[in-house]
């Protein structure tokens, strides 16, 4: 505790926020993005490979044809519905616009779903064996089961990338803290102006600074003799002696060290 403390002074290090504190609240995205398209279409297209291969065995060729066809066309129609109120989203707290996004994809299913039973019952009778409300509800719970699926990896990637950018925003801090641009800037000025006149003390200040800045870059936690810490804060007060002259007085009342 002591190291950090003369070191905090000396440096100007600053304690940054936690990582999960600067996570901002996660949005849907547009599906306006062709890249989020064909996640969607991926997604489908896996979604009709897995009840294929569901316990009842493989259906056939033409079950599958016919079962993608209709399931990208749904999903199209599902993405495309999104992108279209997608600006509607930012009239809702995080949570809500996910919810809302969810119902709006309920919706559209439901919609799509009675359109094409409506349409295979008028151009091939009998080639839906449920009626419309067992067609519709099948479609619906499916579409919502994946759509929750889906936008649960969506939140959870938008987090993880979230977190990455605040874990290099914190690095950059942290290091710009360490560095203290004003500190480092004088202390170049004053031994700039050493160098001809006083070329010993110019050497002495730039072998001060580099030890201050070697020992502003230990971790926090290494601890190090009360002796070390000492020199390292006399080095900080003579850089500062070196640019303030006789403006700066320090008196220092520390016993022997053994």
């Amino acid at each position: 505790m002591a190291t950090e403390t003369v070191l905090n002074a000396i440096t100007g290090k600053e304690t940054f926020a936690t990582q999960g504190e600067r996570i901002t609240a996660v949005y849907p995205p547009t599906f306006c993005n062709w890249r989020l398209l064909l996640a969607v279409a991926v997604i489908t297209e896996v979604s009709v490979i897995l009840v294929g291969l569901g316990p009842g065995g493989f259906p056939g060729w033409g079950w599958f044809l016919t079962a993608s066809v209709y399931v990208q066309w749904l999903a199209l129609f599902c993405a495309a519905g999104l992108c279209i109120v997608s600006g509607w989203t930012g009239r809702f707290s995080s949570d809500g616009a996910w919810v809302f996004s969810w119902l709006i994809v309920l919706f559209l299913a439901m919609v799509f779903s009675f359109a094409a039973w409506l349409g295979a019952a008028i151009s091939m009778p009998g080639a839906i064996q449920d009626d419309v409300g067992m067609f519709v509800l099948k479609n619906v719970m499916a579409v919502g089961l994946v759509a929750l699926v889906f936008f649960r990896y969506l939140v959870m990637r938008a987090r993880w990338k979230a977190e990455l950018l605040a874990q290099s925003e914190a690095r950059v801090q942290a290091l710009q803290a360490r560095i203290q641009p004003h500190f480092l800037f004088n202390s170049l000025n004053t031994i700039a102006s050493l160098v001809h006149d006083d070329p010993e003390n110019a050497e002495a200040a730039t072998l001060d600074l580099a030890d201050i800045f070697r020992g502003s870059m230990r971790r926090a936690d290494q601890l190090i003799p009360l002796r070390a810490e000492l020199k390292l804060a006399r080095q900080y007060l003579d850089m500062e002696q070196r640019r303030l002259g006789e403006r700066l007085e320090v008196e220092w009342r520390v016993d022997d060290l053994p």
